[in-house]
């Protein structure tokens, strides 16, 4: 018996998502052309682990985090920066968060996570991320079961 494979693109006006085999999804951002965080909300529509892939450039926007499953937010040339400085660029509410090759910026906190110190899905992993010239701190982890920082400014 042969398998196929069948891989489904869905296209929004805003995110481009790329499904194969498993739950897990790829949601690409271009600036200019959608927001980090509609693509967000997709992901945690979605089961399973998703990524949210960013194009290079800069995007002016705060970002809610709030998704059960793991979620990855990885970068390359891309420099996320606050709509205000009252505001934290990215809040993170709880689920198991990694953060690849971006520069956070302008905001209150440039990352205020949350979480449940007892869920071991509740964690936060920075890989390659600059966290410059936010007003207040550049990480705030409040009960958040483990956090893991490698090759970050903050």
């Amino acid at each position: 018996m042969k398998l196929k494979y069948r891989t489904a693109v869905i296209i929004t006006p805003y995110v481009f998502a790329l499904a194969a085999t498993s739950h897990a999804k790829t949601f690409f951002v271009v600036p200019d052309s959608g927001t980090i965080q509609a693509a967000i909300d997709e992901a945690a529509a979605s089961p399973g682990a998703d990524t949210v892939l960013l194009r290079p450039g800069t995007y002016i926007e705060s970002i809610e985090i709030e998704d059960e499953d793991a979620l990855t937010l990885r970068g390359t040339n891309v420099t996320i920066e606050s709509v205000d400085d009252d505001t934290d660029v990215i809040k993170i509410n709880g689920g198991d968060v990694t953060i690849l090759n971006v520069t956070i910026t302008g905001g209150d906190d440039g990352i205020d996570a949350n979480g449940n110190i007892e869920d071991e899905n509740n964690s936060l992993t920075l890989v390659n991320v600059d966290i410059l010239e936010n007003d207040d701190r550049g990480i705030e982890a409040d009960e958040v079961y483990s956090v893991n920082i490698k090759n970050s400014k903050y």
